[in-house]
């Protein structure tokens, strides 16, 4: 698709999260093309196979607290010790059986969304809005599954917010052979998106554009 549109390079790719990844991947398979890309930016990437180096992938649904100490009453000096002990017994589940009930609520609404999702795609229809965004990022976490990055010689820059991991930092050093500059960025996964942090890192990027577009 790409060269469809510029059939020749040098090449300006970059992509964010998951996006990087697919960038990544372009670049390396251009490269096997004998094309040329100037410039790999890739801003908070997620990795590949091992789920663990993957934490950057927004969730698609947020979690429930398991309790609100705020909340909890405290016992009555004049209970017993038998009721104080039931108290305490109720106060330290609480947190487990409200746990364990968000847990079977998210399992059975993830069923039911599959169930949706199959449905939608056997016969042709359109998946409803609300489901979309958990849709697509169930593909994400398929394709990465199934996805082992290989090494790639060109340069790549890395943009990391402050939650980026050291060891997918190193799993990137790794795999572009050395050939990696890091910018540290200011936010996390999320927040690197928008002002003022979105501006910091977008200057970064303009300078590293500029000095593609001049080699």
């Amino acid at each position: 698709m790409l060269r469809s549109v510029q059939p020749q390079g040098p090449y300006l790719l970059g992509g964010y999260c998951f996006g990087g990844l697919v960038a990544f991947e372009m670049a390396q398979r251009l490269r096997e093309e004998g094309q040329i890309t100037d410039l790999l930016a890739l801003i908070e990437p997620s990795f590949g196979k091992n789920p663990a180096w993957n934490s950057s992938l927004p969730q698609a649904a947020s979690r429930l607290p398991l309790s609100n100490p705020g909340l909890d009453p405290q016992p009555p000096t004049s209970l017993g010790p038998h009721e104080q002990r039931g108290e305490s017994f109720l106060k330290c589940a609480k947190p487990l059986l409200v746990g364990a009930l968000h847990n079977a609520i998210h399992a059975a609404k993830r069923t039911f969304q599959r169930i949706t999702w199959a449905i939608c795609t056997g016969f042709g229809l359109s998946i409803p809005v609300s489901m979309r965004s958990p849709y697509i990022l169930d593909i994400y976490r398929k394709a990465m599954r199934s996805y082992t990055p290989r090494l790639y010689g060109g340069n790549v820059i890395l943009f990391a917010g402050d939650g980026y991991s050291q060891t997918l930092r190193q799993k990137w050093f790794e795999l572009c052979c050395a050939k990696l500059t890091i910018h540290q960025v200011p936010g996390d996964h999320s927040s690197v998106l928008v002002e003022p942090n979105l501006g910091q890192w977008a200057k970064k990027l303009k300078t590293c554009l500029d000095e593609a577009q001049q080699r």
